[in-house]
């Protein structure tokens, strides 16, 4: 019987042994016994730690660049559609990475929020920051969004007659909030109703209403 154990250079993890021959052994276990019942061949494997970056409540509509990593001196960008993604790197190697926030949809009006990065190295990463390869077989970061937000248009016509509140201008909104809304003529003029667009929204001739951001909205007070 012979003792047989394996002891990784630097920047590489073990892996398996490979054997082959009566008495040998195959497996993930550092040291093990074999038996010489014959010729026996006994492999040490290893391998660069992988590192695999993901991330959760994005839809595949989301656009442009939701993620960016580097090392080794050099950068590299993922959006949604390449993630996840897999990258095999030298243990101990320093990794900066970012994730973008907010991420906008392709359909306008719609965009969504970092919420929190996760992992199975113990480190407590943020939306963005850097951390050295664990010397690991497989390393995981994970990145949520689990905010939606719609955008609230606030118009008001012909302009100049009167003003809102909000005040005219654009606003992000989290999807589901209720928002009030009310209007205030200018000198010489009288308000005539809202029109809303929009999952939500209000059309009508009240001065003041709520809505609800199940969309992107958009109200106009005419007058």
């Amino acid at each position: 019987q012979v003792s047989i154990s394996e002891t990784p250079n630097s920047g590489w993890v073990f892996e398996s042994w490979s054997g082959s021959g009566s008495g040998s052994y195959s497996g993930t276990s550092s040291s093990a016994t074999i038996t010489m019942d014959g010729p026996i061949t006994e492999t040490a494997n290893f391998v660069y730690p992988t590192i695999t970056f993901s991330q959760e409540g994005l839809p595949s509509s989301a656009t442009g660049t939701v993620l960016t990593v580097s090392y080794s001196g050099n950068t590299y960008t993922y959006t949604v559609s390449q993630l996840p993604v897999t990258l095999s790197i030298p243990a101990g190697t320093s990794v900066s990475y970012s994730w973008s926030s907010p991420v906008y949809d392709t359909t306008t009006g719609i965009r969504y929020l970092w919420g929190s990065t996760t992992d199975n190295f113990n480190v407590n990463l943020g939306q963005s920051g850097s951390f050295n390869v664990p010397a690991i077989l497989e390393a995981q970061v994970t990145a949520n969004y689990p905010t939606t937000q719609y955008e609230l248009v606030m118009q008001v016509n012909p302009s100049g007659a009167g003003s809102t509140n909000p005040a005219v201008g654009s606003y992000w909104e989290n999807a589901g909030t209720q928002v009030s809304i009310s209007e205030t003529p200018n000198s010489g003029w009288v308000f005539e109703s809202w029109s809303g667009s929009g999952s939500g929204s209000y059309s009508g001739t009240s001065s003041s209403a709520t809505i609800t951001m199940n969309g992107p909205i958009t109200e106009t007070a005419n007058y």
